[in-house]
């Protein structure tokens, strides 16, 4: 990544789970930046959160990534 290149959010969202399945959110974003006409994706993170089972819960993180490949779509995640 060049000096010049800005990382921005590529992807956000969140998902409401049912509380039959336990209930809470379960949240992800995805952070890159556009190089040569690819995606290029910087980090990543996912996230769990539930208030029923802690009122003071912020979430806990699931995944996050900061390594280097390319997926099948072509994106590159470094």
């Amino acid at each position: 990544m060049s000096k010049s290149t800005k990382e921005t959010l590529l992807e956000q969202e969140r998902f409401e789970l049912k509380p039959k399945s336990g209930g809470g959110l379960l949240s992800y974003e995805v952070w890159g930046y556009m190089e040569q006409g690819q995606t290029v994706v910087t980090r990543y993170n996912l996230a769990y959160i539930n208030h029923v089972i802690y009122r003071g819960d912020n979430g806990r993180v699931l995944g996050a990534c900061r390594t280097s490949f390319v997926s099948a779509t072509g994106m590159i995640f470094l």
